[in-house]
Parts: structure tokens; C-alpha cells; sequence
């Protein structure tokens, strides 16, 4: 299971694809699993990271709540 350390928390990511990059960021509770459907046709023309926001999906829950910088800085490591 693909893990990196964001923030001294789990975080789990998939990634697919060659270059340029895309990453794609969940709505509030959602998971990898919710970009299952656009997968195939973004992955032709890039390398796509999607990951499991804190709390939700596969990554670590540590106590919330969460704020929005919290998940911003998730998403840039």
C-alpha cells in the first residue's frame, strides 16, 4: 500500500500515468476511489496522483477537527 508521511501523518496515495503531473484533490470525505471513472483518459496524457485526504479513505484519522491549511499542506507534500 503506497504511504508517505505528510505532517507526521499516513497519507495514503496512486498513482498512474507518465508526465506532466496531475494531482487531484478530493471533496470533503472522499477517497481515491471517486476518480475511478476519469482514470483511464487523464492517465493517456498524464501522471496522475490522487491520495486519501486525513481522515478519509485508507490515510491516517488523527483527532479533528481539520482545517483547511491543515489539508492544504497535506496536498503540497
Amino acid at each position: 500500500m503506497p504511504i508517505f508521511q505528510a505532517n507526521g501523518i499516513d497519507i495514503y496515495y496512486e498513482e498512474a500515468g507518465s508526465d506532466p503531473p496531475l494531482v487531484l484533490l478530493n471533496g470533503e470525505g472522499g477517497n481515491t476511489l471517486d476518480w475511478a471513472g476519469l482514470l483511464p483518459a487523464l492517465t493517456e496524457r498524464f501522471r496522475v496522483v490522487t491520495f486519501d485526504a486525513r481522515g478519509a479513505g485508507r490515510s491516517a484519522a488523527p483527532p479533528g477537527p481539520y482545517t483547511t491549511r491543515q489539508l492544504a499542506g497535506d496536498a503540497a507534500a
